[in-house]
């Protein structure tokens, strides 16, 4: 099962995705994704959107004097965009979950398909 897990950290919140997994009788949780100051997966889509834009604007005006910099933040932005495209992914994989339990048919509920993970 994933879930939305909330951790304090010196006065800050920050929000991680995390799964459980029973593995040899034991249960294992394991941080599938990191939500930052999101509490929702809605959320955190359109946050990490705007920031990778936001980064590749900001690296387009700093190529010609500072080219090191524009390259920093072109590689975040694309950091900011796989995040997107996987919790994209596994919101449209958790909501096949929800219907086809609805519809009766036996699927494991809240496990990530192991293809989706990009970390």
């Amino acid at each position: 099962m994933a879930f939305v897990r909330r951790k304090r950290s010196r006065g800050r919140e920050a929000y991680y995705l995390v799964e459980n997994r029973r593995e040899n009788g034991h249960v294992r949780q394991r941080v599938v994704a990191y939500l930052g100051s999101c509490a929702t997966v809605d959320e955190a889509i359109v946050f990490w959107s705007e920031d990778a834009e936001r980064r590749r604007k900001y690296a387009a005006t700093k190529v010609e004097r500072w080219p090191e910099m524009a390259r920093r933040q072109n590689a975040w932005a694309e950091k900011a965009e796989r995040r997107v495209e996987f919790l994209r992914q596994w919101r449209s994989a958790r909501q096949c979950v929800r219907t086809s339990r609805m519809s009766g048919t036996t699927v494991r509920s809240g496990v990530v398909p192991n293809n989706l993970i990009t970390e």
